[in-house]
């Protein structure tokens, strides 16, 4: 613009968008002054700075300064005035902005210098202070020019912290923080804040409040409420995985059914009650035959019935099945009508099991009570006898709430043979049967000798327990019946005793002995303390071609029965062929017992003949090992043995040579 003799030019003028609502326009303006043929220079710096409010930008701040501080002295141009008018154009556009934003947010504005760490206060309006609840004098005297003053103190860190960011970064900050009013009561704030001037070493900043209190709290209403139903449907969640039990919704207008989700299973909306068969339960299916019951129980709560139910039978896959009750209560609307129902599924598979099994052993036990020796019916759950039938003297007859373990633990030994009453206890006692039901195990069975309390004799006999849950006291109970095998048992042992002796010795044949003594080489006490031989009749071929045949079979019979009466039924006596025998026992304490021991056998056999008229008489040879732990099975101990017999026949026949691994005698 040209003015008398003056002449100004704006230059290096900068448009700077900060942010989508602010902005600033920077530039140098020099002011050329003519005056008696001298030409004179001056500039000034010029920022203005827009916000945009509504759609429309609007000036909110305006700064000059000139280039150098001499420059004030310059006459080239009234620069008094042109700051004068710069400085009051600032101030009204300040006014109006601050006018416009304390009209347009509820909430204030404030500035501060940070000046060696204090945010000094250098404007706070009227807005601001009726906020707080204060008068300016009354807001001085209380706080001065400290701006952190009015910020709870647990927030001002973060207000440090945001300060310090903006410094390094030049963007503005934004904060929620509360502020304490003149009452004591804290409003909750949200905090816009910008660095206006950037002056080493004191940065000024604008800061506008809106008051967030209203916002703050709804929020903090509705995460309590969140927190509310999340703790609900917690409880909700552990409450259904504690029990089998599945809750289900039915919409009785349109038919469809919706499960509940859970972590394991997304939630499934069924399409109409038809389709329930396979997805109603998971991973079951219901069975043809108990879908008629499941669509009249969905029919009475249509028709208006508050509850109704029914009970499934649900096919899991291959031959396992579960049983299912179904109840439903009825949701009507306000108008009386059934538009709802709640469903609950619960698994009652035990119960429903329990009934069939006590309707089987019901039945079961009509078709062979008359063929029994006794019947026994006993709650386990309480240890007593309930009833009992018996047919023969071997049962004992037992009153009602007789104590059924002590019964048996001081009965058995009168009724029970020496070699079967331990076993019967461990199987028949209380502690056993109840851990047998707890393992799912429905029945347990022992065949054992009886004994008759009058006559004395052995009767085999079959116990069968069977095991139930009592559907309607929720007890344990057994049926137990006593069954006559004696003919086919003595039959099944006599045929296995022929399988396992020798038939002309009546001992142990080799295949038996072999598993016999591999068995008892498996207890430790035994492999240390166990002693095995093989014993060979001399000259054995000679006695046959002598004295004959016959005589021979004599003289291995009367070999096996000398050896049977030198060793317990425990030991282990066999032949293993031709006249070769071999003995295995165990128990023995030192060498001088098993020297003893061998010595008697030789004598035994010497005793079946002995030598006259010049004719040799019957003997034998010994070869014996004694267990050390090292050798594990029969083969072992045989080829020891074996070893040893040799070296006896070697030294002359009619003794005894132990294995020694080093080789010597």
């Amino acid at each position: 613009n040209e003015n008398g003799k003056h002449t100004v030019s704006f230059e290096e003028t900068k448009v700077l968008v900060h942010s989508p609502d602010f902005a600033s326009l920077c530039g140098v303006v020099h002011v050329y002054s003519e005056q008696d043929g001298r030409l004179s220079k001056s500039g000034l710096m010029q920022s203005l700075s827009f916000i945009r409010q509504h759609g429309a930008w609007r000036i909110c701040a305006l700064h000059a300064s000139p280039v150098i501080l001499s420059e004030e002295s310059i006459d080239a141009y009234p620069l008094k005035f042109a700051e004068n008018t710069l400085a009051r154009l600032k101030a009204d556009v300040e006014k109006e902005s601050l006018a416009l934003i304390n009209e347009s947010l509820s909430g204030g504005v404030a500035a501060f210098r940070l000046c060696e760490g204090r945010h000094v206060l250098s404007f706070i309006n009227d807005n601001m202070l009726g906020y707080l609840g204060y008068s300016r004098e009354r807001f001085e005297l209380a706080f001065g020019d400290d701006f952190a003053a009015i910020i709870l103190p647990a927030d001002r860190d973060e207000l440090a912290r945001a300060v310090a960011r903006t410094i390094d970064t030049g963007e503005d900050y934004q904060l929620r923080l509360r502020v304490v009013r003149n009452d004591g009561s804290l409003l909750w704030m949200m905090l816009r804040g910008r660095l206006v001037a950037d002056g080493k070493p004191v940065a000024t900043f604008i800061n506008l409040f809106v008051d967030i209190s209203e916002m703050v709290h709804l929020q903090q209403e509705l995460q309590e409420q969140t927190r509310a139903i999340a703790l609900s449907e917690e409880r909700f969640r552990i409450a259904l995985e504690k029990t089998s039990n599945i809750i289900f919704d039915c919409d009785l207008l349109s038919g469809a059914i919706m499960l509940p989700g859970s972590a394991q299973r997304a939630e499934a909306v069924l399409a109409s009650i038809d389709t329930a068969q396979g997805a109603l339960i998971p991973g079951g299916v219901i069975a043809e035959e108990s879908l008629q019951g499941l669509r009249e129980a969905f029919s009475r709560v249509r028709q208006g019935e508050k509850q109704a139910e029914c009970v499934v039978r649900v096919s899991l896959g291959r031959e396992e099945r579960a049983w299912n009750r179904i109840s439903m209560t009825g949701i009507a609307d306000p108008d009386g009508r059934p538009v709802r129902a709640i469903g609950l599924i619960e698994d009652i598979t035990r119960q429903k099991e329990a009934e069939l099994a006590r309707l089987r052993e019901e039945q079961y036990r009509r078709a062979i009570l008359a063929d029994s020796l006794g019947m026994y019916i006993i709650n386990f759950s309480h240890d007593v006898f309930e009833s009992c039938r018996v047919n023969a003297p071997l049962c004992v007859y037992t009153p009602s709430g007789t104590p059924y373990d002590s019964f048996i633990r001081s009965e058995v030994r009168k009724c029970v043979h020496d070699a079967h009453r331990q076993e019967f206890l461990n199987i028949f006692c209380r502690a056993n049967v109840l851990e047998a039901f707890s393992h799912e195990r429905r029945e347990l069975c022992y065949e054992y000798l009886a004994v008759d309390r009058v006559s004395g004799k052995s009767q085999w006999v079959r116990n069968t327990l069977r095991i139930l849950l009592d559907a309607e006291s929720g007890d344990v109970k057994g049926f137990l019946y006593l069954t006559d095998i004696d003919s086919e048992k003595r039959k099944v042992l006599d045929l296995q005793r022929k399988s396992e002796r020798d038939p002309l010795t009546d001992v142990y044949n080799k295949r038996t002995a072999q598993a016999l003594i591999n068995g008892r080489l498996l207890q430790t006490e035994v492999r240390q303390t166990g002693v095995f031989f093989v014993l060979d009749v001399d000259r054995f071929k000679m006695i046959n071609d002598t004295y004959g045949h016959p005589f021979g079979d004599e003289v291995l019979m009367l070999t096996a029965k000398a050896l049977l009466h030198n060793f317990r039924e425990t030991d282990i006596v066999a032949r293993l062929g031709g006249d070769e025998f071999c003995v295995f026992f165990s128990g023995v304490r030192g060498r001088r017992q098993v020297e003893e021991t061998m010595a008697r056998v030789c004598e035994a056999v010497r005793s079946i003949m002995k030598a006259k008229d010049g004719c040799a008489g019957v003997s034998c040879s010994i070869g014996v090992t004694c267990c050390n732990g090292a050798v594990r099975d029969f083969s072992g101990l045989y080829a020891e043995a074996d070893s040893a017999l040799y070296l006896a026949k070697q030294s002359g026949r009619d003794g005894f040579v132990f294995f020694d691994e080093s080789g010597q005698t």
